[in-house]
C-alpha cells in the first residue's frame, strides 16, 4: 500500500473537480493513466444484468478503456471481472479502510485487481464500512470516470447518488433501460425518462463519451420534474422543516466528517445551542454522527 498525497503526479487530476477532493488516497497497485469508464448498479442484480455487464467491460478494455467501480457484490463485481477476464484495466474504489477490506467475500478479488490496475480507499486503514463512508466512495466514482453508466440500479441506491453526483460534475452520464415493472432496473428508467442517454451496447457509450452537446442534455435532465421530485437532487438541497439555527448547521455539513468544535466556529452559535441543535439533528435522522463528535449530513 502506499499513500498518494493531492500534490503527488500520481494523484488522478480528475479529483480536483470535487469541491472537497481527498487530501490523500490509499492506494494498493497502481492508478492507470487511461480513460476509465464506470459501470455501476445494485448489489442484488440478476444474472441476465450481470452477463450484460460483464460483456459491456469486456467490449470496453479492448477498446482501451479502464473500467472502474465500486467493488461491490453484483454489478460492480460483473464490471471488474469483465476487464480482468479480457485482459484489461480496472480500479476499484472501496467504502472503508484496507482493514476492513469491504465486502470480504471480494478480498481474492481486490487482489487480482491491484495486479494490473489498483484498488482505492480515501480513508484511514482502521476506518469500517459505514453508510456515510459510501456516499464518499461514490463521489470519487463519478469524478474518476470518463462516464458513468448505471446498468442497474433501483430508484434508491448507491448507483443513484453517484448518478447524481456525475450529473452534478458534468460527467457524461447513461443508463441501460430495465423491463416495465422491474424494480431493481426503476431508477435506470428514470434516469432515461430525465433525458439521461440509453445505453445498450458498446456503441452507445462511446457516442456518449464523445457527445459535443451533452452539457446541454444535462442541464435538461437536471431541471426535469422526474429528478425534482424523485431521488436525485442537487447536492445542496436543504430538507423541508428545518428551522433557521438548523439551517446553519447544516449549510456548513458534508459528507465529510466535521467535530463540533468546527461547527460552532463557521456558524458562531454558542456551544450549548450547537450541541442541543445537532443532537435533535441526529435523532430525526437528517444527520450522522461518525464518532469523536464529528458529523455528517445523512
Amino acid at each position: 500500500m502506499k499513500k498518494i498525497e493531492q500534490n503527488n503526479i500520481e494523484y488522478p487530476k480528475r479529483l480536483n473537480k470535487l469541491t472537497d477532493p481527498p487530501a490523500f488516497l490509499n492506494v494498493i497497485g497502481k492508478i492507470p493513466d487511461i480513460p476509465m469508464v464506470a459501470l455501476i448498479g445494485t448489489r442484488k442484480s440478476d444474472i441476465r444484468m450481470k452477463r450484460f455487464t460483464h460483456e459491456l467491460a469486456g467490449d470496453l478494455v479492448r477498446r482501451g478503456y479502464g473500467i472502474l467501480s465500486g467493488g461491490a457484490l453484483g454489478i460492480d463485481t460483473a464490471a471488474h471481472m469483465g476487464a480482468l477476464e479480457n485482459g484489461g484495466v480496472t480500479v476499484a474504489i472501496i467504502g472503508s479502510g484496507f482493514n476492513y477490506m469491504y465486502p470480504a467475500s471480494n478480498r481474492e478479488l481486490f487482489s487480482k485487481i491491484s495486479q494490473n490496475g489498483a484498488v482505492i480507499s480515501e480513508f484511514q486503514e482502521d476506518t469500517p464500512p459505514s453508510k456515510w463512508t459510501f456516499p464518499r466512495r461514490n463521489r470519487l466514482v463519478a469524478a474518476m470516470a470518463s462516464a458513468v453508466v448505471v446498468v442497474q440500479a433501483p430508484l434508491k441506491s448507491g448507483a443513484m447518488i453517484t448518478a447524481r453526483l456525475a450529473s452534478s460534475l458534468g460527467v457524461p452520464l447513461g443508463a441501460v433501460p430495465a423491463s416495465p415493472g422491474d424494480e431493481g432496473g426503476s431508477g435506470c428508467n428514470l434516469l432515461i425518462k430525465s433525458g439521461v442517454a440509453i445505453i445498450e451496447d458498446l456503441n452507445d457509450i462511446l457516442s456518449l463519451i464523445d457527445k459535443d452537446t451533452f452539457m446541454e442534455q444535462l442541464d435538461l435532465s437536471v431541471s426535469n420534474a422526474a429528478f425534482k421530485n424523485n431521488t436525485i437532487k442537487k447536492r445542496s438541497a436543504t430538507p423541508k422543516g428545518m428551522g433557521e439555527i438548523e439551517e446553519k448547521i447544516w449549510d456548513v455539513l458534508s459528507l465529510t466528517p466535521l467535530h463540533i468544535d468546527e461547527i460552532i466556529s463557521k456558524t458562531q452559535l454558542q456551544a450549548n445551542v450547537a450541541g442541543s441543535t445537532l443532537l435533535n439533528m441526529e435523532l430525526s435522522g437528517i444527520i450522522e454522527q461518525t464518532g469523536g463528535k464529528r458529523y455528517v449530513r445523512n
